[in-house]
């Protein structure tokens, strides 16, 4: 018994590919950010007081809103519904046994990445702080 079909290797190659993809446009997205380009509501200090009041409301509201925003105006999420659609495509059209694009394998692929990353910023970064240009050259606090 197989676990693992060449069908499925096929789905994490083109998941591996469109994750390299990604991750270009996410390089580029990070070397582009700058403090102007976050928005305000993001850049303040959250009050320290008990109880929810109309103001804390008001500011998840425009922070989920603006958070949105910046997210969904991002080329990259074009990549997942392009997986998504090679799926779909896969499926209506080119059904056979021969060839089964599959989702599961496919989105891992694109995913793999993460650790990837997340491995990288370990081993690079001892205390995990965002540091902006400005910043650079200063002491840490």
């Amino acid at each position: 018994m197989t676990l693992f079909t060449i069908q499925a290797a096929f789905s994490y190659a083109v998941g591996v590919v469109f994750s390299c993809l990604y991750l270009q446009l996410l390089y580029q997205h990070a070397d582009s950010l700058s403090k102007e380009m976050v928005p305000q509501i993001f850049m303040q200090k959250k009050s320290k007081k008990i109880g929810i009041r109309s103001e804390d409301l008001q500011n998840f509201l425009e922070r989920t809103i603006k958070g949105s925003g910046v997210a969904l105006s991002s080329p990259r999420l074009v990549i997942p519904a392009t997986i998504y659609g090679l799926w779909v495509l896969s499926h209506r059209y080119f059904a056979n046994d021969f060839f089964d694009f599959q989702l599961v394998p496919a989105m891992a692929g694109m995913f793999v990445y993460k650790a990837a990353a997340l491995v990288q910023v370990y081993r690079d970064n001892e205390d995990l702080q965002f540091i902006f240009p400005e910043n650079e050259g200063g002491s840490r606090d």
